[in-house]
């Protein structure tokens, strides 16, 4: 059901800025943004970890998923929503990045592993329209895997 997928994502977006409350409004760069999300996701995951960080690009692994118990009866729905949160996290703190799944325990994969990079003008994405074609690609690589 695509409003179920919509919604989902829209559900994590919004925990995702929740997530990060205390940092907005702290003028981070975007490496100082990751690390603050990663510090944040630790109070659920705390083996998430950044494996790798740039001024645009960073890749977090987090073994110990939060989505864990539910990932493997609803795949598709951890596919939505384990990146939006990231990606709201990174927009409420001043960086709107795209989260691309590069592992997860939903597909069956030891750990969740994300790269995120910065949107080079993220002024100039609709932000609803940005949602709609990422749950529209998430749902294509989920189904097309």
């Amino acid at each position: 059901d695509p409003e179920l997928y919509a919604l989902a994502e829209q559900v994590a977006r919004e925990e995702g800025r929740k997530l990060v409350l205390g940092y907005r409004g702290g003028g981070l760069d975007f490496a100082a943004a990751v690390r603050a999300m990663v510090e944040e996701l630790r109070r659920y995951s705390p083996q998430a970890q950044i494996i790798r960080l740039d001024h645009d690009y960073a890749e977090i692994e987090t073994p110990d998923c939060v989505f864990r118990d539910i990932a493997l009866e609803h795949s598709d729905l951890v596919s939505v929503m384990d990146p939006a949160l990231k990606e709201g996290a990174m927009a409420a703190l001043g960086h709107p990045s795209d989260v691309e799944v590069e592992a997860s325990v939903a597909r069956g994969d030891a750990a969740c592993r994300e790269i995120v990079r910065r949107r080079e003008d993220s002024a100039a994405v609709v932000p609803a329209l940005a949602s709609s074609e990422a749950v529209a690609n998430r749902q294509g690589l989920v189904h097309g895997a």
